[in-house]
């Protein structure tokens, strides 16, 4: 994560006339894409740390939480709405995953 950044950075900051689709890059905006990247290692690190003590396997079937939580980002945060493919995608995930949280 962290090499990416110090490769994904200056190669920003060269192309100030454009980034993603024309937005300006300034330095609040590549702190802010630092500041998420960090939490992003950190989210990484505390997932990793608690599943290796977790006293049962049963723990990782929590993390497909992730989609209903990515879900429900989206629509109060971006306020979009989920096309159907996804959420057909999601029941299927969660729906798999749901008879090995009940069985631990």
């Amino acid at each position: 994560m962290v090499a990416s950044l110090l490769f994904a950075l200056p190669a920003l900051a060269c192309r100030r006339a454009a980034l993603l689709g024309g937005v300006p890059c300034s330095f609040r905006l590549l702190l802010e894409l630092a500041l998420v990247g960090v939490l992003m290692a950190a989210t990484s690190a505390a997932r990793t740390l608690g599943l290796q003590r977790a006293g049962s396997s049963a723990v990782a079937s929590l993390l497909y939480t992730e989609i209903a939580w990515c879900f429900a980002l989206e629509l109060l945060v971006l306020r979009a709405a989920a096309a159907p493919l996804k959420l057909a995608g999601a029941a299927l995930i969660l729906g798999g995953a749901a008879p090995s949280a009940v069985a631990a």
